[in-house]
C-alpha cells in the first residue's frame, strides 16, 4: 500500500514538474488575458497577439474590436484567411462559451503556402462590450502533439478580475500621456 501511495505521489509530482509555465497577456480593452505557454513565440502590440508552436506547427492570432465593428472585423478575417488559405472548406459555425464569454466557432480546412491545414476561427463577446476576434492555422499531421497546448490557450482566455482590468486601463492611460 506503502508503495503504491509513494508511487502515486511521485507520478503526481512528475506531471506537475513537466508541465509548461505559461505567461497571461491582460489585454485591459477587452476586459481578458490568456495565458500561452513559455515555450510558445509570442508576438504581438497593443491590440493583437498572435502566437506559434515550439515546432511551428500551429500558429495562433488574437485581436479585439468594438461591438459596433464586429460585423466588419469578422468580415476583414475572413478576407484575410482566404487570402493565405486556399481551397477553404469550412463546417457549420456553432456557440461556444469560453469562461462566461459567448461567442462562436467555424472550423475548416484548407491549404497554406502547399501544406495541408485545419483552420479555426471563433468570435467571443468580451466583458467590455468588444468582441475577441481569433483564428488558427495547424499543420494537418504535424500538430497532434501541440493540440491540446493550443485548446488551453483558448481554454485561458479569461475576463480580467473587474479591479485588475479598471487599473491596468488606468495605468495604460497615465503611460500615453
Amino acid at each position: 500500500m506503502h508503495k503504491l501511495l509513494a508511487l502515486s505521489a511521485l507520478a503526481t509530482t512528475l506531471a506537475f514538474a513537466t508541465q509548461a509555465t505559461a505567461k497571461t497577456y491582460p489585454h485591459p480593452p477587452a476586459g481578458v488575458s490568456i495565458n500561452i505557454p513559455d515555450t510558445w513565440k509570442v508576438d504581438g502590440d497593443d491590440n493583437t497577439l498572435t502566437c506559434e508552436s515550439p515546432s511551428g506547427a500551429i500558429h495562433m492570432f488574437f485581436t479585439s474590436v468594438p461591438a459596433r465593428k464586429a460585423d466588419a472585423a469578422v468580415a476583414a478575417l475572413e478576407k484575410l484567411i482566404r487570402t493565405h488559405v486556399k481551397k477553404l472548406k469550412t463546417g457549420k459555425e456553432h456557440a461556444i462559451t469560453v469562461n462566461g464569454m459567448q461567442g462562436a466557432v467555424i472550423d475548416g480546412t484548407g491549404v497554406l503556402e502547399g501544406h495541408a491545414v485545419e483552420v479555426s476561427a471563433l468570435a467571443l463577446a468580451a466583458p467590455t462590450g468588444q468582441y475577441i476576434l481569433a483564428f488558427g492555422v495547424a499543420l494537418k499531421g504535424k500538430a497532434k502533439a501541440e493540440k491540446p497546448a493550443s485548446l488551453r490557450i483558448l481554454k485561458g482566455l479569461k475576463p480580467l478580475p473587474k479591479k485588475k482590468a479598471k487599473a491596468a486601463k488606468k495605468k495604460k492611460r497615465r503611460g500615453a500621456k
